[in-house]
């Protein structure tokens, strides 16, 4: 029973990350997929801190959209080499991504020089 409760809620969170529309709620999705939030809670509050700024349906600035970038791929690399509980390739996270998100992730890992 454990297992099949634990794979549902996978399988949920996954599927809150495929339908997420604004890089805030992918990021938010992504972090729910982590199985301790208190190892990615400090990333968080740099979340917390643009959406205390921003006003209903105001997209982030160009320079808060960046720290979000930073701190989903933050969240990715812990789900990826860090999570004791569950293990994710980068590919199976973004697989559930909107592709022109992909393509943002992707511009920004080049930029910053992000080895993915």
């Amino acid at each position: 029973m454990f297992w099949e409760d634990l794979l549902g809620h996978v399988a949920k969170r996954q599927q809150s990350l495929a339908e997420a529309d604004s890089l805030v709620n992918v990021v938010i999705a992504e972090a729910e997929l982590v199985s301790n939030v208190a190892a990615v809670d400090p990333l968080l509050d740099q979340v917390r801190a643009i959406t205390a700024k921003l006003g209903p349906n105001e997209p982030p600035s160009p320079a808060q959209e960046e720290t979000l970038l930073g701190v989903y791929l933050d969240i990715e690399t812990y789900l990826a080499t860090r999570d004791p509980i569950r293990h994710f390739s980068k590919t199976d996270i973004r697989k559930h991504l909107r592709p022109a998100l992909c393509r943002r992730i992707e511009q920004y890992e080049a930029k910053e020089g992000v080895h993915a």
